[in-house]
C-alpha cells in the first residue's frame, strides 16, 4: 500500500507492469520497519498526512502517520487497528 505526504508525489512500493498487466513487486521489497525508514528518508522534512496498508508489514509505516488506514486488512492488521482506533476500510465495504 502506500501513503500520502505533503509534498508532490506520495511514496508507493514499485510494481513491474508488462503490456499493462502488472507482474509484481520489483526488488528490494520495502516492508516491516525498512519501509517506514524509507519513507522518513526519502521525505525528511514532510509529514505523513495518511498512510494506508492491508497486511501487518505495513505497521511501521501506519505507526508514523498522522491518519493509519487499515484497507481490506488480513487478521492481523485488522486486530491491531481495532486495537488503537484506526479507520478499517473492510474486505466487504463498498
Amino acid at each position: 500500500m502506500g501513503l500520502l505526504k505533503e509534498v508532490e508525489q506520495p511514496y508507493f512500493c514499485s510494481w513491474s507492469a508488462v503490456r499493462t498487466q502488472l507482474q509484481g513487486i520489483e526488488l528490494p521489497v520495502n516492508s516491516y520497519q525498512r519501509k517506514a525508514e524509507k519513507v522518513s528518508a526519502l521525505y525528511p522534512d514532510a509529514s505523513i498526512i495518511a498512510a494506508y496498508g492491508d497486511t501487518l508489514s505495513d505497521l511501521p509505516m501506519l505507526e508514523i502517520s498522522d491518519n493509519p488506514v487499515a484497507v481490506y486488512p488480513d487478521a492481523k492488521l485488522h486486530r491491531v487497528a481495532k486495537e488503537k482506533g484506526w479507520r478499517v476500510i473492510p474486505v466487504n465495504f463498498r
